[in-house]
């Protein structure tokens, strides 16, 4: 067990872990966007208007704003998780250059 610690710890072992992390998080952010603040409210168009919306019209404003908010936290959440990975694989490669061999 003492020899696989020993040998992740190693500086080429932990820069090519963090060169794997690097990649998958990029890709990850090339499928999903770069994360914001802003959630994309393009399909949104209005909400509801009670006065001059017949109740077919609202039933369908209302499925597809839950359906793009839910579209939407998912794309935040991967992109996220990708740039977390980014960040831990960058990390990981300048601590590798400060390992002794």
């Amino acid at each position: 067990m003492n020899e696989i610690i020993e040998q992740l710890l190693k500086s080429n072992t932990l820069s090519t872990i963090g060169l794997v992390l690097d990649i998958i998080g990029a890709l990850i952010l090339v499928f999903s966007g770069l994360p914001s603040k802003y959630i994309d409210k393009r399909y949104k168009r209005a909400e509801p208007n009670l006065m001059f919306d017949n109740e077919d019209t609202r039933i369908k404003k209302k499925i597809m704003s839950n359906f793009v908010d839910n579209y939407n936290v998912k794309y935040v959440l991967w992109s996220r998780f990708g740039l977390i990975l980014l960040i831990v694989g960058f990390s990981f490669q300048v601590v590798s250059n400060y390992i002794t061999p």
